[in-house]
């Protein structure tokens, strides 16, 4: 008969979290003080926020500049409470449960590539859930 292992608690070494939309590049650069190095597009650099290193991802979706931030998660609540800077842009934290409203498309119908079709730009509310992975999967990824 099989029975299951049971887990130690998982204690979390590293934080990671994106901003993405028009205003994420300008939330970044605030809360890194200002002065943030030009960022290749899916490249990284090293950055202070808070006092804390950080390393930041350069993405983006739809053309806008996103950031994703990763550091030790001992110094989490430090970042976090410099993001907080995003108040005034609207930026809201996401999470399990959050319910969110997405713009998708891009304006005027989108690219004029022939294999783009035409679009609108749509509101879409959107409610944040897990990763809806198997639970043989859950348990391959504590092991």
């Amino acid at each position: 008969m099989f029975t299951p292992k049971s887990f130690p608690p998982i204690r979390r070494k590293r934080f990671r979290f994106g901003m993405d939309g028009p205003n994420a590049w300008s939330v970044f650069e605030e809360a890194a003080g200002g002065s943030v190095p030009d960022i290749k597009f899916f490249n990284t650099a090293r950055v202070q926020i808070a006092g804390v290193e950080v390393v930041a991802l350069r993405h983006g979706m739809a053309g806008h500049k996103g950031v994703e931030l990763s550091g030790y998660f001992a110094q989490l609540e430090t970042v976090k409470a410099e993001l907080r800077v995003g108040r005034k842009w609207d930026l809201k934290q996401g999470g399990i449960g959050t319910e969110l409203e997405l713009l998708w498309g891009e304006p005027d119908g989108g690219s004029r590539k022939p294999q783009v079709e035409r679009h609108a730009q749509t509101r879409i509310r959107v409610t944040v859930a897990p990763a809806p992975y198997p639970q043989a999967v859950q348990s391959m990824k504590r092991a």
